[in-house]
């Protein structure tokens, strides 16, 4: 979940993003050969984090303008610890040391190879035969058990700033603009019995939209979460009768979801919970492009959805609600007070002051059952045990310069 929403706080960014203003205009200007000064339009508490993201890296542009070719291997000027040297597409990506890099000494890895393997299987395979040192790819469900017994050395497992929800669409025309509704899909589903049963990963049962591993201490939650199943499904069915829906006049409801054996098993699972409150489910799988683009231009009912955060922030879940957000964008939501409490937090620079005003924008989207939250993410990566400075974290990030490599002991 990357938005522009991110730099907005920089004077003049949001009027030169939507074309209002020049680019000369941006609060920003280089004070000598090594200060740049960035001006703000109010005080940001996740400000600094984004002049760690890539977009924020330096670029030489005397040089990207005098050569046409910058972006080749063998071509790039780069400030950090690597340099490309190989890109083969949908083949490999090959990093070399970066001599210039000022802190080279330090830097144990000379050359690493990246693979791109879409499969999570194909990834185990390689892992298992020795050809790749790291696998990125989640460890499959269906051998997550076999993984931990026999890689346990080398299974990494954490939690992540990722939340999988289902998004709604609100808008007016969609059976889902009905709160009664909203809420009651919501009461049906049994989140233990996804997380527990289907995943069994240590996913975490979501009540929420920020997750709990992310900073800021946001603990707000659906109301009904330590409700008895029974009551929850007696409620459910009681709303799906107020909004005029039952056996006898089921609801129908068109359920999207991007190509993945987790997903659909998702899917038809939720789907058999809400069978009980009248709702007929048709399922429609796509590939993630097809999937993503359907959800921008609002064509969907329900969608799966995965949120994973660009900064260690509250603001980077909820921001996407707010008006110009990019869940708002694609579900219709709107709410004046919840725009409201989220830029006051933007503007709060004290911890608990902030964390509370967040935790009332979160309450009040929950509130609005807005979204269909399911679980919170985890890692699994697998980590040959001679690889060194490798760590499990929130965010998922390990610089290859704190990397190196070790006979096993």
């Amino acid at each position: 979940m990357r938005t522009p929403n991110l730099y907005y706080p920089i004077v003049n960014a949001r009027a030169i993003n939507t074309g209002k203003l020049a680019p000369e205009q941006l609060g920003v200007k280089e004070l000598d050969a090594h200060t740049l000064q960035i001006r703000l339009e109010q005080p940001t508490p996740w400000f600094l984090q984004t002049m760690a993201m890539s977009e924020a890296a330096p670029l030489p542009r005397h040089y990207i303008e005098a050569n046409t070719q910058w972006i080749n291997p063998g071509e790039t000027v780069v400030s950090g610890p690597f340099r490309l040297a190989e890109w083969a597409s949908q083949s490999k990506v090959v990093l070399q040391k970066n001599p210039r890099f000022y802190a080279a000494d330090d830097v144990a890895i000379d050359r690493a190879v990246f693979y791109p393997i879409d499969n999570s299987g194909a990834a185990l395979r390689r892992f298992r035969a020795g050809d790749l040192d790291i696998s990125y790819s989640s460890v499959p469900s269906t051998r997550f058990d076999w993984v931990r017994e026999h890689l346990g050395k080398s299974l990494r497992s954490g939690p992540l700033n990722a939340e999988y929800f289902y998004m709604f669409n609100l808008r007016h025309d969609s059976p889902l603009a009905d709160k009664r509704v909203r809420e009651a899909l919501n009461l049906a589903v049994r989140r233990n019995v996804i997380t527990g049963q289907i995943l069994g990963m240590g996913q975490q049962p979501s009540y929420w939209l920020v997750p709990h591993a992310t900073a800021g201490d946001v603990r707000s939650r659906m109301a009904f979460a330590d409700m008895p199943m029974e009551e929850r499904m007696a409620r459910a069915q009681k709303l799906m009768q107020q909004a005029g829906y039952g056996p006898d006049h089921p609801l129908s409801l068109t359920l999207r979801y991007n190509t993945s054996e987790d997903h659909k098993k998702i899917a038809i699972a939720i789907a058999a919970m809400w069978k009980p409150l009248g709702v007929q489910v048709k399922m429609v799988n796509s590939e993630a492009a097809v999937h993503y683009a359907s959800i921008q231009q609002g064509d969907f009912q329900v969608a799966r959805y995965g949120m994973v955060a660009t900064v260690n922030d509250p603001f980077d879940f909820l921001g996407s609600y707010a008006s110009g957000g990019s869940a708002a964008r694609s579900s219709g939501y709107h709410s004046d007070r919840y725009d409201e409490l989220i830029e006051q937090g933007n503007r709060t620079l004290e911890p608990q002051q902030r964390a509370e005003v967040l935790g009332q924008a979160q309450q009040l989207l929950l509130d609005d059952y807005a979204l269909l939250p399911i679980y919170d993410y985890v890692t699994h990566h697998l980590v040959s045990p001679q690889v060194r400075g490798w760590q499990s974290n929130a965010m998922d990030i390990h610089p290859l310069r704190w990397v190196s490599l070790a006979p096993e002991s």
